[in-house]
């Protein structure tokens, strides 16, 4: 068995001067179960379902930035490379259904 500390972080720019309709992802945070099938002694694909908690910015209101908050399901897969006994380094893509919205990203895992 092995524990896993997993931290991914996305900072986006804040949606100033949005037009009438236009929508800015800002922030995420979310939960997900992680599968992982490995590919030999170093590398793996790991595959994930959670759910997410997002904010976007939807146009500027009479009080600043108006935002809007949903919660949406997330399907991630990564390609991982096991660089030591504590760390691997991969690169990853998720997607917010419910967002219509995906990334991709370096990633990184400390084994402990």
């Amino acid at each position: 068995m092995e524990a896993l500390a997993n931290i991914s972080l996305l900072f986006i720019r804040d949606g100033e001067f949005l037009d009438p309709g236009e929508h800015e992802f800002n922030s995420a945070v979310g939960a997900r179960v992680l599968a992982t099938l490995p590919l030999g002694d170093s590398w793996s694909v790991v595959g994930g379902l959670g759910v997410v908690s997002f904010a976007d910015d939807v146009g500027m209101g009479a009080n600043g930035i108006d935002r809007n908050s949903k919660t949406s399901p997330m399907v991630s897969a990564s390609v991982m490379y096991r660089k030591s006994r504590r760390w691997s380094f991969g690169v990853e893509a998720a997607s917010f259904t419910s967002a219509h919205a995906a990334s991709v990203g370096l990633k990184s895992e400390f084994h402990f």
